[in-house]
């Protein structure tokens, strides 16, 4: 009898595991690295060098329109992890009215398939006039203080790709698994005692280990 146990790799200790449960590691234990990948997972961070709060808002959103922009023209979609509900709305109509002003929106609007009307028709049905908003632009929102029926939504809809972007909290983090090629954090940093130190500090380290989770992780595999 063959016994198989599958570690994912928020487990980084699985010599620990394998010696616990008396597997053999040079043979019943396999190691899934980034070389077993599709798409290469990879972290870039980008500084905003202003010291003026005005200038640094601005020089974030537009520093994370052109990621995002640079993702959609790619045939890509993406999602972008804010610190706080009401910053998911704010953040998603910037950049909205950005494309727009920039003559890009055609770029994040969906492509108009077979069930485009039956979606735009439920998302239609929601009491959410933000969603409703965004929607025909390619954008959605989700986070905790949305009701789950439109939570819900916003996921199918970004399943299917009709939502080209998805702004949200750490809350879809949580046990989601959406096909995003590409995750942008928007934090903004402060200054003490001559460190820039995360002003979301909190929010950063679940989202970096959160975000691994969205992308597919790399695994582990112990048999016995």
């Amino acid at each position: 009898m063959i016994r198989i146990l599958g570690l994912s790799a928020t487990l980084p200790n699985y010599l620990d595991v394998a010696s616990f449960l008396h597997v053999n590691p040079y043979i019943g234990l396999f190691f899934f690295d980034s070389r077993f990948r599709p798409v290469p997972l990879g972290q870039t961070f980008v500084g905003v060098k202003a010291t003026n709060k005005i200038q640094q808002l601005h020089d974030m959103e537009e520093i994370c329109y052109n990621k995002v922009l640079e993702q959609v023209k790619d045939g890509h979609q993406v999602m972008v992890f804010v610190h706080a509900r009401n910053a998911t709305v704010r953040t998603a109509m910037g950049l909205i009215e950005m494309a727009k002003n920039h003559g890009e929106i055609g770029f994040f609007q969906p492509n108009q398939g077979a069930d485009y009307g039956h979606c735009e028709k439920q998302i239609q049905r929601s009491r959410n006039k933000e969603m409703k908003e965004m929607f025909p632009e390619g954008f959605g929102i989700h986070h905790a203080g949305m009701l789950r029926s439109d939570r819900s939504m916003m996921e199918s809809m970004f399943s299917k790709g009709h939502l080209k972007v998805l702004v949200c909290t750490a809350t879809l983090a949580w046990g989601v698994n959406l096909p995003a090629h590409a995750v942008i954090i928007k934090v903004l940093l402060f200054h003490s005692a001559g460190l820039a130190v995360p002003l979301q500090f909190k929010f950063l380290c679940l989202s970096l280990r959160k975000i691994y989770h969205l992308l597919s992780q790399d695994g582990v595999c112990c048999s016995k």
